[in-house]
């Protein structure tokens, strides 16, 4: 058997539904050599790879019911507070709230459901993307690191959300020796235009996450004319799980109905992927 990847990419709030599809798919019986996640799929990828797809699930359930469970600051407080993050620390928000989650869940375990987790992430001093290794001393600053949006959400030292600078994910899975990869995505495979908000900060968000989005699916494409070019090269087995409307807003950690988000993902977990083709 070859080697078997989960590339998780981000979407904030939308990782409740990327949790879904997750859960449903280790109980469609897949099973994952290595997993690499991408801001809110940095943190899925290291919940499921060393708790298991019952504690990710749950995770979202009872640990994220509203947005401060995740981000800070909120309410009015934010409106004072946060133009004075942006200036004096990098971005409107902070991640402490996640940090204390992922410390109580994540602090000095190893996957018992995966061989290997990476997170991506990008210095944003030098731009060069790194694939941190769960094994590593600070892998949850990593984590925290990868879901950083700077200018909206305070880097963690010196780095980033990895796709604001890596262009091929899927490229450095096989390079990694991957011969099947399934990828879950938390927006549609064809978006919706991005709507523009009355609020700066989201406009940055929104448009980060449609470039880091559009980016994935080109290189999804590319894979697919890959395998399609030449049958004497290496064929990648790939399969791609992706929203078929609206899930929640990227900010929306306390949505009115979070099972009902988490549902719709293991619904469309449970059905066949997304048919793909080699062109854009």
């Amino acid at each position: 058997m070859g080697k078997r990847m989960l590339i998780l990419p981000g979407g904030g709030a939308k990782g409740r539904w990327q949790a879904g599809v997750i859960h449903a798919l280790h109980d469609k019986g897949r099973r994952w050599d290595t997993i690499i996640g991408t801001s809110v799929g940095s943190i899925n990828a290291a919940a499921y790879g060393i708790l298991g797809p019952e504690v990710l699930s749950n995770l979202w359930e009872t640990d994220v019911r509203t947005t401060g469970d995740i981000l800070s600051p909120t309410g009015w407080w934010k409106y004072i507070k946060g133009p004075y993050n942006v200036f004096f620390n990098g971005g409107f928000y902070n991640l402490n709230p996640c940090r204390n989650i992922l410390t109580k869940h994540l602090a000095g375990k190893s996957p018992t459901f995966c061989d290997d987790i990476y997170v991506c992430k990008v210095n944003i001093r030098t731009g060069r993307v790194v694939y941190a290794h769960h094994s590593e001393d600070d892998f949850i600053d990593s984590i925290l690191g990868s879901s950083s949006i700077p200018g909206v959400i305070q880097p963690t030292g010196e780095w980033a959300d990895g796709s604001l600078n890596e262009r091929s994910v899927l490229k450095r899975a096989i390079r990694m020796g991957a011969d099947k990869i399934t990828v879950v995505l938390c927006d549609q495979f064809v978006p919706a235009a991005v709507t523009q908000s009355r609020f700066a900060i989201l406009n940055i968000l929104r448009t980060a996450h449609a470039r880091a989005h559009e980016s994935l699916v080109r290189d999804i494409h590319k894979c697919v004319s890959y395998n399609s070019e030449d049958s004497t090269k290496k064929f990648i087995d790939l399969e791609v799980y992706a929203p078929l409307g609206d899930t929640v807003g990227t900010l929306e950690f306390g949505p009115k109905d979070p099972h009902n988000i988490w549902k719709r993902g293991y619904n469309v977990g449970s059905h066949d992927p997304v048919t793909l083709t080699d062109t854009e």
